[in-house]
């Protein structure tokens, strides 16, 4: 494992929301889509036989406008 990485469970990510806030969704800042994911390592834990994250990157990419991007938190849309 490279120096640096921690072998715990990567804490949940905080987007610096407090608690109780509404919910959000996070989209693409060029093209405004959902279809967006960020790289993350996963490390398979042997006692609970699944993989956790542990490490969680500023990367994102949006798979409908097919190029890296920054994540815009909006507020959720009912429906």
């Amino acid at each position: 494992m490279p120096r640096g990485v921690s072998r715990q469970p990567a804490p949940p990510a905080s987007d610096g929301r407090p608690a109780g806030a509404p919910p959000v969704d996070y989209v693409c800042e060029h093209c405004g889509g959902a279809e967006v994911t960020r790289d993350a390592w996963a490390e398979w834990n042997r006692s609970d036989q699944r993989w956790q994250l542990t490490t969680l990157f500023d990367f994102a990419f949006c798979h409908l406008c097919h190029r890296p991007t920054r994540l815009v938190a909006q507020p959720r849309r009912k429906g």
